[in-house]
């Protein structure tokens, strides 16, 4: 189970880099940063994303979104992430 940020609180990650698509925020307890992955939602594909930030509890996967809008849409879903390390 995933879910977005739709409000950008920081343009920081907890790894550094600036956040832009295909970074994802995970509980480093779960999924260690730096875990590069490939996310798919039945017919919509995120695509590559690397764990780089943290902010959420459990197996659960936060991913960035381009535009408020983008978010609103994708909402909350169960995907699939293939670990690719």
């Amino acid at each position: 189970r995933q879910r977005q940020m739709c409000i950008r609180d920081s343009t920081i990650t907890a790894t550094g880099t600036t956040v832009a698509r295909g970074c994802v925020a995970v509980d480093k307890s779960v999924i260690p940063l730096g875990t590069t992955m490939f996310i798919t939602s039945g017919s919509y594909t995120y695509g590559m994303a690397h764990a780089e930030d943290t902010g959420v509890r459990g197996a659960k996967i936060d991913l960035f979104m381009d535009t408020y809008d983008e978010c609103i849409q994708f909402g909350r879903r169960n995907s699939v992430a293939y670990f690719l390390d």
